[in-house]
């Protein structure tokens, strides 16, 4: 069994493929030409390496993407019958949860009005502090990374609420309604958070019209995709201090332009898609490869299958 690795974890790590059966070839992606051929490969672990591969010949039949998005993917490879698609499931769920919970705090506790103070060495009490206790969170989207900071908010005694597409029912939320209920469940909601996947459904989801159901006073968080958010209409709502905070992870257009409002306004919190990084993440990311590795080996149903259709 061969495998083309496009990404290099450790040799302890290596060596464990290795012994699993997988003769690895390893070439880095950034050092890839036009025209490296895939033939004689069963499967490709990689990024975005697809323009500079000559899929000629080609017998994959798995490809893991290290990433958790999917829009790169050439259409080509989505439709293709024989080749199963995974993608970075695990990885970056558990820091993404953590960073939701780190933006909460921050806005409810008024931490960047403070940081400007210690730099003026201004001595200056401010009572305006939340809580998270009986805040009711608003969760687009109920994937791993939504789960993941549901469940650790739920020792706070926040009122937890996800929107999915049927409303199914998820454990770690109090309640679940569907996506077509938005415009009900915003006006409601204390902090909103967008965790949803790039698709034409949730392409501007929150816009002029959706974005003005949400309290004002209210937060607003995006740790999934630039384009869910009309990022002109929540400008316009900023001028306005329609909301307490509000943190960006993910823009429209990235890098974040540096003529954007959102970079120089009090009330937002800019971080440059970041939020996948911690020190375990390589470990989760490997932890995946690894598991579906061995369900490839022994024919089994593989961790993580993308479904294009749905766009995740």
């Amino acid at each position: 069994m061969r495998g083309l690795f496009t990404f290099c974890y450790s040799d302890e790590q290596m060596q464990k493929l290795e012994a699993l059966g997988i003769e690895i070839t390893y070439l880095p992606e950034e050092s890839l030409t036009v025209g490296t051929s895939v033939a004689g490969y069963d499967f490709l672990v990689c990024f975005n390496p697809f323009d500079r591969l000559d899929f000629t010949d080609c017998q994959l039949k798995w490809i893991h993407l290290v990433s958790k998005g999917v829009g790169h993917v050439p259409r080509f490879l989505q439709e293709d019958p024989d080749i199963v698609i995974t993608n970075n499931v695990n990885g970056p769920s558990v820091p993404i949860g953590e960073l939701i919970i780190c933006y909460i705090l921050e806005i409810f506790k008024s931490s960047k009005l403070f940081y400007r103070q210690q730099e003026q060495k201004l001595w200056k009490s401010n009572p305006d502090i939340l809580e998270i206790t009986g805040k009711k969170i608003c969760f687009l989207g109920t994937g791993l990374i939504a789960r993941e900071a549901a469940a650790r908010l739920r020792p706070w005694n926040a009122i937890l609420i996800g929107l999915n597409t049927s409303g199914h029912e998820v454990p770690e939320f109090d309640n679940v309604m569907p996506i077509s209920d938005l415009k009900k469940v915003l006006p409601w909601a204390d902090v909103v958070i967008s965790a949803l996947p790039a698709t034409p459904e949730t392409f501007h989801l929150l816009n002029a019209e959706t974005l003005r159901l949400i309290p004002q006073g209210a937060t607003l968080i995006n740790i999934s995709r630039g384009s869910v958010i009309e990022e002109n209409a929540l400008c316009e709502l900023l001028e306005e201090e329609h909301f307490r905070g509000v943190a960006l992870d993910v823009f429209e257009t990235e890098p974040l332009p540096t003529d954007s409002p959102l970079w120089s306004n009090d009330r937002v919190i800019v971080t440059p898609h970041n939020a996948l990084y911690s020190d375990w993440y390589g470990q989760r990311v490997f932890d995946g490869i690894y598991e579906n590795a061995g369900r490839f080996l022994a024919g089994d149903e593989l961790c993580g299958v993308v479904d294009f259709k749905k766009g995740y």
